[in-house]
C-alpha cells in the first residue's frame, strides 16, 4: 500500500500547470485518476484498520506494532488529501486563467474586425450610397453594447481567479488592452458616424443643385423657344 500511496504522491506534488486549457484538462484528468487511486487505499486502509483492531481486541502478540504502523500510513493518507486538494485548486485556477484568454482573443478578434468597419473612408457617392453606410454603422452601436457586457463578463471571469492570478502582469496588461481597444472604437465610431452624417447632407445639397439647375434648364430652354409679338400685353406675360 505504501508504494501505491508514494506513487500517488508523484502525482500529487507535481507543479506543472499547463499551458492553455487542453494540457490543464489533461492534467486534471491526471489529477481525478489519483483522486480515485487514493479513495481506493482509503478504503484499503479503513479495512486493515479494522482488522488491526481486531487482532488487538483478541491480544495478539505484535498487534500494537501493526496499529502504529497503520496509524502512520493513515497520517500519511491525510497529507496526501490535503496536497490533493490544493492541487485541484491550483489547476482549477490555471484553467481560469486560460479560459480568461481565450474569452480575451475571442473579445479582442470582434474588436478587430469591428474597428475595421469604423476605420474605412468610404462615406459613400450618393445619399442611398450613404444611408446604407449608416445603416451597417447602427449595427456598431449594437456590438458596442455586446463588447460592454463581454468585457464585464472578462472582469467576472478575473474576480473569481486566485489573489495571486489576478494580479498576474498578463491578466492585468491584457484587461486594460482591451479597454483601450473599447475606448479607441467608441471613438472611431462617434467620428465615423459624423462624416456620414456630413456628407449625407453634402449629397442631399447637391442633389438640390442639380434640381435647381435642372430646373433653370428647363425654363431656360421654354424661353428660348418663345418670340415676343408686338403686343405689349403679349410680352409682359412673356417676362413673367
Amino acid at each position: 500500500m505504501e508504494n501505491n500511496l508514494r506513487e500517488q504522491e508523484q502525482v500529487l506534488a507535481l507543479t506543472d500547470t499547463g499551458r492553455d486549457i487542453l494540457s490543464v484538462n489533461h492534467l486534471l484528468a491526471k489529477h481525478k485518476n489519483a483522486i480515485n487511486n487514493l479513495e481506493s487505499l482509503s478504503r484499503q486502509l479503513a479495512s486493515l484498520d479494522q482488522q488491526g483492531s481486531i487482532l488487538l481486541q483478541e491480544e495478539i502478540p505484535g498487534t500494537e506494532h501493526i496499529l502504529e504502523r497503520i496509524e502512520e500510513t493513515q497520517r500519511y493518507m491525510a497529507r496526501l488529501q490535503e496536497l490533493a486538494a490544493t492541487r485541484r485548486k491550483t489547476l482549477e485556477g490555471a484553467l481560469e486563467y486560460y479560459l480568461f484568454f481565450t474569452e480575451a482573443d475571442d473579445v479582442e478578434a470582434t474588436l478587430l474586425d469591428t474597428l475595421r468597419v469604423v476605420s474605412s473612408d468610404d462615406v459613400g457617392r450618393d445619399e442611398g450610397s450613404v444611408q446604407a453606410l449608416l445603416r451597417k454603422h447602427d449595427g456598431v452601436n449594437d456590438d458596442l453594447e455586446k463588447f460592454e457586457q463581454n468585457i464585464k463578463q472578462l472582469h467576472s471571469q478575473v474576480q473569481a481567479l486566485p489573489e495571486e492570478a489576478r494580479l498576474h502582469p498578463d491578466i492585468v496588461h491584457r484587461l486594460s488592452v482591451t479597454e483601450k481597444r473599447k475606448q479607441q472604437l467608441e471613438e472611431l465610431s462617434r467620428l465615423r458616424k459624423q462624416r456620414l452624417i456630413d456628407a449625407l447632407s453634402l449629397y442631399k445639397l447637391l442633389t438640390d443643385a442639380d434640381a435647381v439647375e435642372a430646373w433653370i434648364d428647363e425654363k431656360g430652354k421654354l424661353v428660348g423657344t418663345l418670340i415676343p409679338g408686338a403686343d405689349l400685353e403679349e410680352v409682359e406675360i412673356m417676362s413673367e
